[in-house]
């Protein structure tokens, strides 16, 4: 099975975790051109809110995006801001 298909799976479920390898992975090249950032300086979190689909949030290069998996793609929540 592809990665993005597992993760997509994961992420259909809701209140199941990620396998953040997998995210890490698909999402690594969108977060370093977002964040204007090498990918080997990103740190991956995810973000659990009860009753709702986990996120994740990616820092990196003092700026932070927080992800969504919306349709199958992940998509920007928060853009880019400082991270404290």
């Amino acid at each position: 099975m592809r990665p993005g298909l597992m993760v997509g799976l994961v992420g259909l479920l809701g209140a199941c975790s990620f396998d953040l390898a997998a995210v890490r992975a698909e999402l690594t090249p969108r977060a370093a051109n977002d964040l204007g950032c090498k990918a080997n300086k990103l740190d991956f979190e995810e973000i659990k809110a009860p009753l709702a689909p986990s996120n994740v949030r990616v820092t990196g290069c003092g700026k932070k995006n927080e992800y969504s998996l919306v349709e199958g793609r992940w998509t920007p929540v928060r853009r880019s801001q400082q991270s404290n």
